[in-house]
């Protein structure tokens, strides 16, 4: 069990909860839940390439700061595991071709602010604030978006069967995009008791990109150009893991 809250907020324990899924896939709204749910919730875009490039003493330090971990991408889920072996892991995801957009669209939030040039919306260019998914699009859109469909691909089918052959019961899928129970199956998953708790509407990014500007429709429509060009049939765009092939 995760932790049990009663009307203050308790916490009775404090097991590791860590998302390993890729950005865009509802990051945010599940750190608001488990601050909701009265965990120690670190909303950091880092945190999973820290899993893959610090030493151990280090990460251990890096980890224990708090309880539940969200955002970034392709976590080093065995060393996690080795590290706490009571900790819960949630793959976060949506479906394929949303998320694909919503990664060609966070690359022009705020108004292109991360870009060396925010007014020029012809030639776009990384800025100083511009992060590694980012710098990958603007120099070629089109291999990014393959690139990022094989990744997600080769990730999830390891994810998925390192945490079914050996901790089954310690990991979930949550697509919170589309599963209107995902906070209860939460619950349920983690050992929360949380009574007298308000659902609300949780957060979502009010940080996306203008769809008048840097030509939006038409660089997602590159989106189902790509999809089309890796011979992904549109019945599995909106596939929530891998996208099906052998």
């Amino acid at each position: 069990m995760v932790g049990e809250m009663g009307g203050e907020g308790s916490r009775k324990s404090r097991a590791k909860v860590f998302c390993i899924g890729f950005n865009k896939t509802g990051t945010m709204t599940l750190h608001r839940y488990f601050e909701l749910a009265g965990l120690d919730s670190s909303h950091d875009a880092m945190y999973q390439k820290q899993t893959r490039t610090l030493g151990q003493d280090e990460l251990r330090s890096y980890l224990d700061a708090h309880d539940a971990f969200t955002d970034g991408e392709r976590a080093d889920y065995s060393r996690l595991a080795e590290l706490y072996p009571d900790a819960k892991f949630i793959l976060n995801t949506r479906g394929l071709k949303k998320w694909l957009e919503s990664r060609v669209k966070h690359v022009f939030r705020q108004g292109g602010a991360a870009l060396a040039d925010p007014d020029s919306l012809d030639r776009p260019q990384p800025g100083f604030w511009s992060g590694p998914m980012a710098r990958e699009y603007l120099n070629d859109p089109e291999r990014a978006i393959s690139d990022w469909v094989d990744r997600r691909e080769f990730y999830h089918r390891a994810v998925i069967a390192f945490f079914d052959t050996t901790k089954p019961d310690d990991f979930i899928v949550v697509n919170i995009t589309r599963n209107p129970t995902w906070q209860e199956d939460l619950d349920a998953f983690l050992g929360l008791a949380v009574r007298g708790r308000v659902r609300e509407p949780i957060h979502q990014n009010t940080a996306s990109a203008n769809m008048s500007a840097y030509g939006l429709p038409e660089r997602l429509q590159q989106v189902e150009s790509v999809l089309h060009q890796k011979n992904i049939p549109t019945a599995e765009w909106e596939n929530e893991t891998f996208i099906g092939r052998g």
